[in-house]
């Protein structure tokens, strides 16, 4: 259809959110209701096509991260209105409760999580008084959190991706209020990089199609990637890449 249409309007007007889907419902948690930090969840019944209140979080939680695992919601971090939060906790849809779970080895809120290779990752965030660049997973086999390679750049309201079994950090904002163009991608076992030159210097400010062209053909938006062996991540300025033929 190429076109943006209206879906039905959320249940509470909220701001600062995290959502992920699961199943066949959009889940939003977290957030700022009235410039208070919020513990509400609703979630969306695409079949239905109405918002629904479901079981609130145990913690407030403003600027949050959420993400689905094996059918469950994790969400993470956030501001309860007085600290910053490493609390985790778990929603499975089926059993209808939230879990407390292993707490992060950082505060954080503003950061971004995604999954790879079934363990999640935290990624970034603001800890209170500076963004970080601190990278930690979740592996739910072993119910702990561990730290990894952490990024090169600390940053924060950033973007992150998972594709080809690759971890992508993009854009942001640092220390000072400063506006990020700097993407970085993370492989856990072993990151083969090489350097690429801008071609069309035309799409240089595109990053916010990313995952547009991701679908017709293109792998990413990056020039200059320096790698490094290993858990690492490399790092990039923005510009579109052709995938090759073979």
């Amino acid at each position: 259809m190429n076109q943006w249409i209206l879906r039905p309007s959320l249940f509470w007007k909220n701001i600062y959110i995290a959502g992920a889907s699961v199943t066949d419902r959009l889940f939003v948690a977290g957030g700022e209701q009235g410039g208070q930090s919020s513990s509400e969840v609703e979630y969306l019944d695409l079949n239905i096509g109405k918002w629904f209140p479901t079981h609130s979080m145990q913690s407030k939680r403003s600027a949050p991260a959420a993400a689905e695992l094996n059918n469950a919601l994790y969400v993470t971090g956030g501001c309860d209105g007085v600290s910053y939060l490493s609390s985790v906790e778990r929603l499975d849809p089926r059993e209808g409760a939230w879990c407390n779970l292993p707490n992060m080895k950082t505060r954080k809120k503003c950061h971004s999580m995604v999954v790879l290779n079934g363990k999640i990752y935290t990624l970034g965030g603001f800890e209170g008084d500076k963004y970080v660049a601190t990278v930690e997973y979740f592996d739910s086999r072993m119910g702990s959190w561990v730290e990894t390679e952490p990024m090169n750049v600390s940053r924060g309201n950033f973007g992150a991706f998972v594709i080809q079994e690759k971890l992508y950090a993009i854009g942001g904002v640092k220390k000072n209020g400063e506006i990020l163009d700097i993407v970085e991608c993370y492989e856990e076992e072993s990151c083969h990089s090489e350097s690429i030159r801008e071609k069309e210097p035309f799409f240089r400010d595109c990053v916010v199609i990313f995952n547009c062209y991701l679908t017709r053909g293109w792998i990413g938006l990056f020039c200059g990637l320096l790698g490094r062996e290993g858990r690492k991540w490399s790092m990039a300025t923005c510009t579109l890449i052709k995938k090759k033929s073979h």
